[in-house]
């Protein structure tokens, strides 16, 4: 009887820490999303330093150079991302204009009166529709701007908090090695030099393919005159982190803006044919290749990630629950107690592979 009770208030101990560290993780979003970001960046950055430190250059140098090839690339693309997204917004009367006339098309076509579509694609209530999608357009634009500008000023503390890990990057180990005291010197060692492994490898890979998929869109894009390239080639790749639907979400804007601006039939189809066979180069061939059963996610702790990364943080949480998720996949995977989590996380059907 007793046991029973003791399990029962361990069970409740339990669940009143998971909801206190839960709100607490919400709460402190604005500490905790830069923090983050600056430890994923920690992670990305380590290997260009130690490669500049085997060339003898100084350790100081070595760790500025890796933020600026970081930093570069971000304000870059933050720059011609906001460029894009003025340009859109002024065209944004022609865009509509350009999709109530296909749908007026479309709704006097006998695909529509045989499907009984006609009432659905009625044009003064789609004009009304995307009307107030413009408005609220307009609102989500300057709204964006300000969270640009914003982030402007948080991207260099975040940037200023990866170097800073890196820099104390010595001391973290032995803080780590310290609190892994219990398991050992030769274990300890073995499992931290793992976790930090697989976690470079996965950044590195999700990072790349994130790379080679935007910039294999964007060409595509380019070559078929489809507008706004950059910027959706750069939506395009971020979806590739999310499985099974990611390609569907990131197909959307393109046809969307390309029916929106008037491009020829051939056009449309042509580039999104292109793009779903990068899609699917990517996803069968990149994926496993660069990732590997290690560090692969299934369908479902994705979606739960995404879920409660989105609720806790926002559009931020949903960004960063990926690669927070695969960060722990690989903790559990190198902890033997640990390890059914990262299996019940994993796309590998063997345990044994993990």
């Amino acid at each position: 009887m007793k046991e029973n009770q003791h399990s029962t208030l361990l069970l409740l101990l339990g669940a009143a820490a998971l909801t206190v560290t839960l709100w607490g993780i919400a709460a402190a979003a604005d500490f905790f999303v830069p923090l983050s970001l600056a430890a994923l960046l920690a992670f990305a950055m380590a290997p260009v330093v130690r490669i500049l430190r085997r060339f003898n250059i100084p350790e100081w140098l070595s760790v500025l150079i890796a933020a600026l090839l970081i930093l570069v690339p971000l304000g870059s693309v933050l720059y011609f991302s906001i460029m894009e997204i003025r340009l859109a917004v002024t065209e944004w009367p022609k865009i509509l204009a350009s999709l109530k006339s296909a749908s007026n098309h479309v709704r006097t076509s006998e695909f529509a009166h045989t499907w009984h579509l006609s009432g659905y694609l009625e044009a003064d209530a789609l004009s009304e529709k995307l009307g107030d999608m413009a408005g609220s357009g307009a609102m989500v634009f300057l709204g964006g701007m300000l969270t640009a500008l914003s982030a402007g000023t948080t991207l260099l503390l975040i940037i200023f908090f990866a170097v800073m890990m890196l820099a104390c990057r010595q001391h973290l180990r032995r803080s780590a090695d310290f609190a892994f005291a219990t398991y050992g010197q030769e274990k300890r060692t073995s499992l931290l030099d793992d976790i930090t492994d697989l976690i470079e490898a996965f950044l590195i890979a999700r990072f790349g393919i994130t790379a080679v998929s935007s910039a294999a869109c964007w060409l595509v894009l380019i070559c078929f005159g489809v507008p706004y390239s950059f910027l959706l080639a750069l939506f395009y790749g971020l979806m590739t982190w999310v499985p099974v639907i990611g390609v569907a979400v990131a197909l959307l804007p393109i046809i969307a803006v390309s029916i929106g601006l008037g491009l020829s039939t051939g056009a449309i189809l042509g580039s999104n044919l292109l793009l779903l066979a990068i899609w699917m180069v990517q996803d069968h061939i990149l994926q496993p290749k660069w990732l590997g059963g290690r560090l692969r996610l299934n369908f479902f702790a994705t979606y739960l990630a995404l879920f409660i990364g989105e609720h806790l943080w926002g559009a931020w949480g949903m960004f960063l629950s990926v690669p927070m998720l695969g960060v722990l996949r690989i903790i559990f995977t190198a902890s033997k107690d640990l390890r059914p989590l990262a299996f019940a996380m994993s796309e590998e059907e063997d345990p044994a592979k993990l």
